[in-house]
């Protein structure tokens, strides 16, 4: 037990213990009796603490730790106030024992609203795994905490699946033990229907299913999963699993989950809300049914293997063919593979079978797979179906029988056990065309950079920030580094850093993180001094011409230095130095940023977070680590072209379109009314079919350190989701601006807060909440018809 505490009441012999169980969330406080009384007749009294519940009343004769607790069927739980419950028990021979306690279920039994389930399969002779010849027989038992009593007519599921082993390789729906319908023309089929099934034996609110014995069943781990919904509300929906092993005592371990044996998030990364609890995949969105099954995504990837397996409820047709099963390998890899896939049948944006998904770009590099495998399965055992669900357009048949618009494997490939001999893990692998084809090889990302860009500035005198007065220097050095990536310990000799030797070497400096404009350089006070482009840049490399250079620079053996100018008068808050630099004849840019304070030691909280959560080690536009601070450099406050006020002309956005707009605007991508005017017209048919992998009002999800999103509402940021002409209008109306050339320059004066602010009736957290009642996600269909 985690916890007991023992409650002394008017009876000598009436005792309780309480305690949370493992099943309950880690937020979830322990429930706590605070009084218990038994009167001579009519009913016994509980009232208890607890979190948001449910809760079941249990009762047993003996404080023996080893002793079996059994529930109270006749208790019903009323809450009295938030926190406070009461618990009511109709005196009979039921509540004669003497020791009670109060179970909180916790997990997602806070949405069920005062009812539960309970899975629970029998143990095998040996104690460890069934074998041939052995039924197994379920029990689903319904607690009702209202005592309202739940029939089956009440549900608008109950339904059985059963899967197993775990490989996926070999995971089918065990419909043989489950005896459960094959034939996909029929309801039910690959699952039984608790409901209606004649196998199915009622007793009050408990319900047992005797599976079939097993016979020649796979050996390995097999789940039961049981899908639950109300029919009275849509939102009370749950799915509970069980799990057996059949033919082995060893645990198969999932290759993909929601989150790692280290607790690391795997699918939780991008697709669990941060404010909504849920799991945002594909069966949550409203459609097959208007609340969405979000419990059916609750758990991935067990759960989904419940449908989607190589021989379970979840199929698609191929051209003049019967339905195929539909196993996750193939769905997730196709899903997340979106814009790459080549066959028609798959990407057609009408009837292809990934229709809804061939925008989508894995915001993490793909070829990165331990981005979302919580294992090494992804190299040490590939497979065909791995493998060809994102390189869809292989074909690993015989040559004669290629069909049209695909491309033959190096050799026809009839089983996985011969991939590895050429795919092996590491290297060494089979060398095709000069390129070794081991797994890691053939996934690695190449390294595309020059040089390690390392900054220092001169420390401030107090030794943690810069007060008026100081002028902090600025050293900035580039480091080789070797074919891997790996600094090479070799600098650049600055005086070699020309303009015929590098195409940019670009030194930026702004802030404070609330308000970005760029500071304390030569261009920064005289844009005219900056280079070509949108944004205030200063030239780091040695001029043509020497009078040219910038006369701030000073060049020693291996490092340039910059004398920034004084803070005085610098806004308090966090400032980043940023520097991109790129040889001549390379693609990507090298990047170099840090940060320092000015006029506090205080570190301003972040105004977005997260971003690596998704993407990962890959860079925007190719070069960029994302890193907002990197970001605000050039995507700034301050607008060079008073006349250029959007993106239409590509990169005039700068300034005038800050970090905000353009990041919401992105994420809200296929949603938007007016997607031209936040990314441009040559960039709205990319960004313009961006969906988020989760609810965009899971606001959280991004800003994580700092309460900003839901205290200071401006147009900037609600606008670029809002985008519709009543909310442009709207936001016009409630502002004044000075300089209406420059709409976002940060004079602006706006009233949002009197309605939208910190605990308004329409702040962002009230409009936005999503959690309690869950409110399902907006529909696929974009807004503005794009």
């Amino acid at each position: 037990m985690k916890s007991h505490r023992l409650v002394s009441t008017s009876l000598a012999c009436l005792t309780a213990f309480l305690f949370q169980v493992g099943a309950a969330s880690s937020a979830e406080p322990t429930p706590d009796i605070a009084t218990l009384s038994k009167p001579a007749g009519g009913e016994m009294i509980m009232m208890f603490h607890g979190g948001t519940g449910p809760f079941q009343v249990q009762q047993r004769m003996t404080l023996d730790a080893e002793a079996e607790w059994s529930d109270v069927p006749s208790a019903r739980v009323t809450k009295l106030n938030d926190g406070v419950f009461l618990a009511t028990m109709p005196i009979g021979d039921e509540v004669n024992a003497a020791f009670y306690r109060v179970q909180s279920m916790g997990e997602t039994i806070v949405e069920l609203k005062g009812w539960s389930i309970y899975l629970e399969v029998s143990e095998p002779a040996n104690g460890q795994y069934f074998t041939q010849g052995e039924a197994p027989v379920v029990t689903v038992k319904v607690l009702d905490t209202f005592g309202g009593g739940i029939g089956p007519d009440d549900f608008s599921s109950l339904n059985l699946y059963m899967w197993g082993p775990q490989d996926p390789r070999k995971t089918v729906s065990a419909n043989k033990l489950l005896n459960a319908n094959e034939d996909r023309s029929q309801r039910p089929h690959h699952y039984i229907d608790l409901r209606s099934s004649p196998g199915v034996q009622l007793d009050g609110q408990v319900y047992t299913y005797p599976l079939q014995a097993v016979t020649d069943e796979e050996p390995g781990t097999y789940q039961l999963g049981l899908w639950v919904g109300l029919r009275s509300d849509g939102f009370a929906q749950v799915m509970r699993f069980a799990q057996i092993q059949i033919g082995t005592a060893t645990v198969e371990e999932e290759v993909v989950a929601a989150y790692a044996p280290d607790g690391s998030p795997k699918c939780a990364a991008c697709h669990e809300g941060t404010i909504s609890g849920k799991m945002y995949l594909h069966h949550i969105d409203p459609g097959y049914s208007p609340t969405g099954n979000w419990s059916l995504d609750f758990t991935p990837v067990m759960s989904c293997k419940a449908c989607h397996n190589l021989d379970g409820y979840a199929a698609y047709r191929a051209p003049d063919s019967e339905r195929i099963p539909d196993p996750i390998v193939r769905r997730i890899h196709g899903v997340h593979r979106g814009s790459g896939l080549e066959l028609e049948f798959n990407n057609d944006p009408i009837v292809g079978d990934f229709a809804d998904y061939i925008h989508v770009d894995l915001p993490a590099d793909i070829r990165n797979c331990a981005a979302c495998h919580v294992d090494d399965r992804y190299k040490t055992v590939p497979s065909r179906l791995a493998c060809g669900a994102c390189h869809d357009n292989v074909w690993f048949g015989e040559y004669a029988d290629l069909p049209d618009g695909m491309e033959q494997h190096f050799v026809p490939q009839t089983s996985d056990e011969t991939c590895a001999y050429c795919h092996t893990p590491d290297s060494g692998g089979y060398e095709f065309e000069g390129k070794d084809m081991a797994v890691a090889m053939v996934h690695a990302i190449p390294v595309e950079f020059d040089n390690q860009i390392d900054l220092s500035l001169s420390p401030p005198a107090n030794g943690t920030h810069y007060v008026d007065g100081e002028e902090p220097t600025l050293t900035v050095k580039l480091q080789e580094l070797d074919a891997d990536g790996v600094p090479t310990g070799v600098f650049a000799n600055p005086n070699e850093i020309t303009t015929d030797s590098f195409s940019r070497l670009r030194l930026q400096v702004s802030g404070p993180r609330a308000l970005t404009e760029p500071v304390l350089t030569t261009a920064s006070t005289d844009p005219t001094k900056s280079g070509s482009g949108s944004y205030i840049y200063n030239d780091l490399r040695a001029q043509a011409d020497p009078m040219e250079d910038d006369p701030r620079i000073t060049r020693t053996t291996d490092a340039i230095e910059y004398q920034l100018e004084s803070v005085t008068g610098l806004a308090a808050g966090t400032y980043s130095v940023y520097v991109q630099g790129r040889t001549n004849g390379v693609r990507r840019s090298d990047v170099g940023i840090i940060n320092f304070q000015v006029g506090t030691a205080s570190e301003e909280a972040r105004i977005a977070t997260s971003c690596t959560d998704c993407h990962a080690s890959t860079k925007m536009h190719g070069s960029y680590p994302f890193n907002v601070d990197l970001c605000k450099n050039c995507h700034d406050y301050q607008q060079r072209y008073a006349d250029r006020v959007n993106w239409d002309d590509r990169n005039w956005g700068f300034g005038a379109a800050p970090l905000s707009r353009r990041v919401h605007g992105v994420h809200y991508g296929k949603y938007l009314h007016k997607p031209g005017e936040i990314h441009g017209e040559e960039d709205a048919e990319h960004f313009g079919g961006i969906i988020f992998p989760q609810d965009v009002r899971n606001c959280t999800k991004c800003h994580s350190e700092s309460p900003t999103w839901k205290e200071k509402p401006s147009r900037l940021a609600c606008m670029a989701c809002h985008d519709s002409d009543d909310s442009l209008l709207h936001g016009a109306l409630m502002t004044w601006d000075p300089t209406p050339a420059q709409p976002f320059s940060g004079d602006e004066q706006e009233s949002c807060r009197v309605c939208h602010g910190k605990g308004k009736d329409f702040s962002p957290d009230k409009v936005h909440a999503i959690s309690d009642p869950y409110v399902p996600p907006y529909p696929r269909e974009p807004a503005g018809g794009h």
